[in-house]
């Protein structure tokens, strides 16, 4: 999955691990995105849970952090912020996507 662009990649892991909160699956004043099974997130903040086949990697690659207890805080801390302040998230996975409509 690319299309070239050094900015896709975080756009489109941000997005994934954000959509169960913005497609209103859970309550976000009530649970946190982490407590959300269905999704790989909590794993990529818990090294001693994550299974042995999921490489997170290069999604904490991508911003510059690694698999360390630190490097998964700061990611969380990336997701919730995400969370708050990018609603239209959706939009620049548009616009990255290669899949666009964009005229060049």
């Amino acid at each position: 999955m690319d299309n070239g662009s050094d900015a896709y990649f975080p756009i489109v892991s941000s997005y994934i691990h954000l959509n169960p909160a913005r497609a209103g699956w859970f309550d976000l004043k009530k649970s946190s995105l982490s407590d959300f099974s269905w999704s790989s997130y909590p794993f990529y903040l818990s090294a001693s849970k994550r299974p042995v086949w999921l490489c997170v990697d290069r999604v904490l690659n991508c911003h510059s952090v690694e698999d360390t207890r630190k490097g998964r805080a700061w990611y969380r801390q990336y997701i919730q912020k995400s969370n708050r302040e990018t609603p239209y998230l959706f939009l620049a996975f548009l616009w990255f996507s290669p899949w666009s409509f964009r005229f060049e």
